[in-house]
């Protein structure tokens, strides 16, 4: 009896004392996360109030853009002539509050077993946010929950409601958002996942639609700067349009994916980067449709990136450092340069009426080649013609390639018969259009510029070496 007594009473000090004990790891990762925050020197975190109790912990913070980022858009806005209003607002923070609540046995909307489950809201205090979720019905504009687990894997969700407004000057109508996902902070491992959602915005001068927006991804931080892995978004249709001009813009199934890796030495990076629309129409000027887009960056130093992010960063706090800048910039486009790196457009596809149009782009850079950095200079175009090689192809149907003839003829009669001080009538324009623009593409086939198909026209490009060749035949560049 004696001894369950002796167990029981321990048993009983454990778990109060548990809640403590979480307490602190509680806030051990709490100064983590801001200090990782902070480290990315793109927001700052200011931590505004931090109460920690026995079994829930409080802070109040403050979030907005880092000193650096913040001195890097001053800088690019001081020359102009009249400073944006809206730079003043990019210095507010937006206030937050964090309540934590402390294992081993978390409780609240999704009760378990771990170090602490958090909620971030924006802060109740903060000035105007009561009158503006009044006005659309809602309690929170933003809300976070998450759970950390003992080996330091946040579970969270992410949500903001769904939305409505209307005012003399506004029309607003938003589905909400809801992103589930995990962080595992030993791995620094990020997975998201972000359920379909639309977005409608209305004013007197302008519009915004969005439908049916989703996104994901898969990455692990490697760096302050940089993660690695895979990101991907979709949207059945967005649109923007100017109410005032009556002109705008529509594409509608437009899908992105990014991909970033790194090389089995941990030293250069590659980006991959695929696209593709249904449709894509600006007016009568533009309509394209079966958009697709495929490119890829490769060897690229990593540790230059990274310090060519930091130089960019830090650019705007400093004072008079034009010339430092221009040096260390040189250092980094030389270890650039030195990795070969190669930019590789596989595919730009997409039809103009109907009427298949198909390019690719090849951008290499012979590393090796670079002379001893003491002489290398990023001012010198004539070393750059000699270190890259670039590959193109174009090929497009004879009805497309007859029009954008035709459209280039157009605009050079229109100005020589503007020069001459006689205007040629719209009909006749046309006519003479077409028909030289037959002359100019048999011309073009004739001296080896363009290659005849079954499907119409082809040509392929290539600069290496200083020269450049067109289906072979080379093409004088003059130095």
């Amino acid at each position: 009896m004696h001894k369950a007594a002796i167990a029981a009473g321990s048993l009983i000090v454990l778990l109060l004392g548990a809640p403590w004990v979480a307490g602190a790891l509680t806030q051990r990762q709490f100064v983590a996360d801001v200090a990782r925050i902070e480290s990315a020197e793109r927001f700052h975190v200011e931590v505004v109030d931090y109460d920690r109790g026995w079994t829930t912990t409080t802070a109040r913070v403050a979030v907005g853009l880092s000193p650096s980022q913040l001195a890097a858009i001053e800088g690019a806005v001081a020359d102009l002539e009249e400073r944006p209003a809206a730079i003043d607002r990019l210095h507010e923070t937006i206030p937050l509050r964090v309540t934590m609540r402390h294992g081993p046995v978390v409780l609240g909307a999704e009760p378990g077993v771990g170090i602490m489950a958090t909620t971030i809201v924006i802060d109740p205090e903060a000035q105007g946010l009561a009158e503006l979720t009044q006005e659309l019905g809602v309690e929170q504009l933003f809300e976070l929950n998450a759970r950390t687990s003992f080996g330091g894997v946040s579970d969270y969700v992410a949500a903001i409601p769904a939305l409505e407004l209307a005012r003399d000057d506004l029309d607003l109508t938003y589905s909400g958002l809801r992103v589930a996902g995990s962080y595992d902070g030993p791995s620094r491992h990020l997975t998201s996942a972000a359920e379909p959602s639309s977005l409608s915005v209305r004013t007197p001068s302008s519009s915004f639609a969005m439908e049916n927006f989703e996104f994901s991804s898969d990455t692990t931080r490697f760096n302050p700067h940089f993660w690695l892995g895979t990101s991907q978004g979709s949207a059945d249709r967005v649109m923007a349009r100017n109410e005032i001009q009556q002109q705008g813009a529509e594409a509608t199934r437009l899908a992105a994916r990014f991909d970033v890796t790194l090389d089995e030495a941990g030293e250069h990076l590659s980006l991959a980067a695929d696209y593709s629309a249904d449709g894509l129409s600006a007016g009568e000027a533009l309509a394209v449709s079966d958009i697709v887009l495929a490119m890829a960056v490769s060897g690229l130093e990593v540790q230059a990136l990274t310090e060519y992010v930091e130089l960019s960063q830090g650019v705007g706090t400093q004072a008079d450092a034009a010339a430092p800048v221009q040096l260390a910039l040189e250092d980094i486009v030389y270890r650039l340069l030195q990795g070969s790196p190669v930019i590789d457009v596989s595919a730009l596809r997409f039809l103009v009426d109907d009427e298949p149009v198909d390019a690719s782009l090849r951008i290499a850079v012979d590393g090796p080649g670079l002379p001893p950095r003491p002489v290398f200079t990023v001012m010198n175009p004539l070393l750059f013609a000699s270190l890259v090689s670039i590959d193109a192809t174009l090929a497009l149907s004879e009805p497309l390639a007859t029009w954008v003839a035709t459209q280039g003829m157009m605009y050079q009669l229109q100005r020589s018969a503007a020069a001459n001080g006689e205007p040629i009538p719209e009909t006749d324009l046309e006519a003479m259009a077409q028909l030289q623009a037959g002359v100019v593409l048999a011309g073009l086939v004739a001296q080896g510029m363009l290659d005849s198909t079954d499907a119409g026209y082809a040509a392929q490009a290539r600069f290496a070496g200083g020269e450049l060749t067109l289906n072979g035949t080379p093409v004088p560049l003059g130095f």
